[in-house]
């Protein structure tokens, strides 16, 4: 699209045969002032469907070059470029100037296009890592009954299957590693503690979130060994006593890498039936009515 003003300049025929020697399909508009206004370039560019013009200058020696969206239809590029020509220059010299300007121009758009960094991909979230399916366990605690026995240490491992989001199943297995000593006026015991067992858990807080509150219930199978080392004239003997431990727990859990992380527990419980320790007959204590625990923990995921 060519842009004029009333009166024609003299190169107008020349610059017309340029322009379509060139390979552009020349239209013409008359306006009544130019430079013209944005508006009026892009109502003359909707009327025509053009999308590239110019505009010389009448009284001047330059010509402006402009680019209208073909999509939106605005104003996308303008710009005034002077000194071009002179005015007694040869008319067709005048039309080689402006549309070898004219290329330049979007030789040089075209370039900048070309040249301009890619827009960055899209920010693809990622997904939230679900909670395991399968952990393991290791750690170590303490139990206490009320009584001559007081406390064990034990080690544990447990193994845990998500069943939802929200509710898991946790077999664990404990055992001292060291024997903890009775003594009476008959002799003394060395006692040994083991227990195996099941629990329903279930996460109150957020279960993919890094700090976790849990709780659950379940009961162990506790088997609690004495064997005895009598002073005379009362003789050695080995005795295990079987008890059911049913228990409600607590416990917390903090996130260490997204695999590993540490928990603590606690627990109260009951044996069933209690565990009573006798010297030749006569009770030296009862254990497991109550019992509790604690322990720590680190778990790890397997999947």
């Amino acid at each position: 699209m060519v842009l004029l003003g009333t009166t024609e300049p003299k190169f107008w025929p020349w610059l017309r045969a340029e322009l379509g020697a060139s390979g552009f399909a020349v239209q013409a508009k008359k306006l009544a002032t130019l430079p013209p206004s944005p508006s009026a370039i892009e109502e003359a560019a909707r009327s025509e469907s053009a999308a590239i013009g110019v505009a010389p200058l009448e009284a001047g020696s330059g010509v402006e070059i402009w680019l209208v969206d073909p999509v939106t239809h605005k104003l996308a590029f303008r710009e005034l470029i002077l000194g071009l020509y002179q005015p007694n220059d040869a008319p067709d010299v005048i039309a080689v100037h402006v549309v070898e300007t004219l290329r330049a121009t979007l030789i040089e758009l075209g370039q900048r296009r070309f040249d301009a960094p890619p827009p960055p991909p899209p920010v693809v979230a990622m997904a939230p890592r679900l909670p395991p399916r399968w952990t393991l366990g290791v750690g170590a605690g303490a139990a206490f009954s009320p009584g001559r026995l007081g406390s064990f240490g034990y080690l544990n491992l447990s193994l845990g299957w998500a069943l939802t989001s929200r509710f898991s199943l946790l077999v664990d297995a404990a055992l001292t590693p060291f024997s903890a000593e009775l003594r009476g006026s008959e002799g003394a015991a060395a006692v040994d503690w083991r227990s195996a067992g099941a629990a329903l858990r279930f996460c109150v807080t957020d279960p993919k979130g890094p700090f976790r509150i849990r709780s659950g219930a379940g009961a162990w199978l506790s088997v609690m060994t004495l064997r005895g080392q009598a002073a005379a004239p009362f003789e050695n003997h080995r005795l295990s006593k079987v008890s059911a431990v049913p228990h409600v727990d607590l416990s917390v859990y903090f996130s260490l890498t997204d695999r590993l992380g540490i928990g603590a527990d606690a627990a109260a419980g009951f044996a069933v039936p209690a565990v009573e320790v006798d010297f030749a007959g006569r009770e030296q204590t009862t254990w497991g009515r109550p019992l509790w625990h604690g322990q720590l923990m680190l778990e790890t995921s397997l999947d």
